[in-house]
C-alpha cells in the first residue's frame, strides 16, 4: 500500500470531535475595562460587557502508528468579552509524532 492510500482499518481508527466552552469575564476585568475607557486609556480599546463563546469542530486522522493529523476549526463568538467585537474563525491542524 503507497503513503497515500488508506485502509478501512485506518479510518476507523480516525476520531470525529467538538467542544463549546464559556469564558466568564470577571466583575474585576469588566470594571478594569470600563475604568481604563472612562480614563481615556489609549491602550484600551474596549470595555467588556460579557462572555467570550468558543466553539471548535475537529477531525483526528491517524496516518500511520506514528503520526496523527488533526485539522480543527474555532469560532470565537465576543472575543474578550467584547459584545462589539466581530467573530474570528481560526482554522488550525496540530500534528502529533509518537515513537
Amino acid at each position: 500500500m503507497s503513503p497515500l492510500e488508506v485502509s478501512p482499518k485506518q479510518i476507523n481508527d480516525d476520531s470525529l470531535g467538538w467542544a463549546y466552552g464559556i469564558l466568564r469575564t470577571s466583575n474585576a476585568y469588566r470594571e478594569y475595562t470600563a475604568a481604563n475607557i472612562a480614563a481615556g486609556n489609549a491602550a484600551s480599546t474596549f470595555e467588556a460587557t460579557g462572555n467570550e463563546r468558543i466553539a471548535e469542530i475537529y477531525y483526528r486522522i491517524k496516518m500511520n502508528d506514528h503520526l496523527e493529523l488533526t485539522p480543527n476549526l474555532q469560532l470565537i463568538q465576543r472575543p474578550g468579552g467584547d459584545g462589539a467585537a466581530a467573530s474570528v474563525r481560526v482554522f488550525g491542524l496540530r500534528g502529533n509524532v509518537s515513537f
